[in-house]
């Protein structure tokens, strides 16, 4: 685990600045999110999941793509920021909380897979850069088969999530519109 802590700690930071980001955007900027809270619909969760779960294993594989994984990350913080701030300005107090169960129930889980995802790329990443470097001499085949297991079993989880997200969370999301 020490190891992974100061991944941790990096991944944390990325998101913590990039929400704080999105939520300055959101409150300077005039976008009503009543028409939103109206029309919650069922969308593609399942297939931007995967793909972005692609992306990652993809751009961990390149070993400078972890950077992108590190940009994507700092999107989900914008993107969550400023979905709390524009319920904030719309709705008060009761639009943070509705918007705080709303990520939960929709993204929460997926942004811990990233944060997983991010820190299984760096690690990777250490072990090709110690392979480059002559500190080791393993195969690559060694240090992409345990990567492909979790990647593979971070894909079985997140169908899991989505399938549940769709059939259930969307219905639980719609009913907390009573806060509101």
């Amino acid at each position: 685990m020490k190891k992974n802590k100061y991944a941790l700690v990096l991944v944390l930071s990325i998101f913590v600045i990039s929400l704080v980001v999105g939520f300055i955007y959101g409150i300077n900027n005039p976008y009503d999110i009543s028409e939103y809270v109206k029309n919650i619909d069922k969308n593609m969760l399942l297939f931007n999941h995967l793909l972005v779960v692609m992306l990652f294993f993809f751009s961990t594989i390149s070993l400078i793509g972890i950077l992108i994984n590190g940009f994507y990350i700092g999107f989900e913080g914008v993107s969550v920021g400023f979905v709390v701030s524009a319920f904030f300005r719309t709705y008060g107090i009761k639009g943070i909380i509705y918007s705080l169960i709303n990520l939960v129930l929709n993204k929460g889980l997926f942004i811990i897979i990233l944060f997983y995802l991010f820190i299984v790329g760096i690690k990777y990443v250490k072990k090709c850069l110690s392979n480059i470097v002559g500190l080791s001499t393993d195969y690559l085949i060694v240090l992409i088969k345990p990567m492909v297991k979790k990647y593979l079993l971070i894909v079985i989880f997140s169908v899991v999530y989505d399938l549940l997200n769709y059939f259930l969370l969307y219905k639980l999301v719609k009913y907390f519109t009573f806060i509101l």
